[in-house]
């Protein structure tokens, strides 16, 4: 993980510890902080915690869409694309390593 990921993924950790401890004041300067760094710099994350962290933070707490509609649709779309191809990895490592017949599987 490069510097500017780790920095989000820290930053996302304490901006959901602020929101559950109902501290706005620090909810708010995290978010303008995650969304300073997201949205300024041509980032290039797979890491789907990541990511699915922060459609969290857009979801409770969306930015302008005139000024980041087009950056917010394009890390939806990333996050779309490493869902993905986490699921196929997973399952073919499931169906590769599973003792199981591929019938169970498919019921299960």
């Amino acid at each position: 993980m490069d510097q500017i990921t780790e920095n989000i993924d820290r930053k996302l950790h304490n901006w959901g510890i602020a929101l559950t401890t109902n501290n706005e004041a620090l909810e708010y300067k995290l978010r303008n902080e995650i969304y300073k760094v997201a949205f300024t710099n041509d980032l290039h994350i797979w890491d789907e915690e990541i990511l699915l962290g922060l459609e969290r933070l857009i979801h409770a707490n969306p930015p302008s869409e005139k000024v980041y509609g087009e950056k917010v649709q394009a890390l939806r779309e990333r996050t779309q694309k490493v869902r993905a191809i986490n699921d196929l990895f997973y399952h073919i490592i499931l169906k590769c390593c599973s003792k199981k017949s591929p019938e169970s599987l498919r019921t299960a």
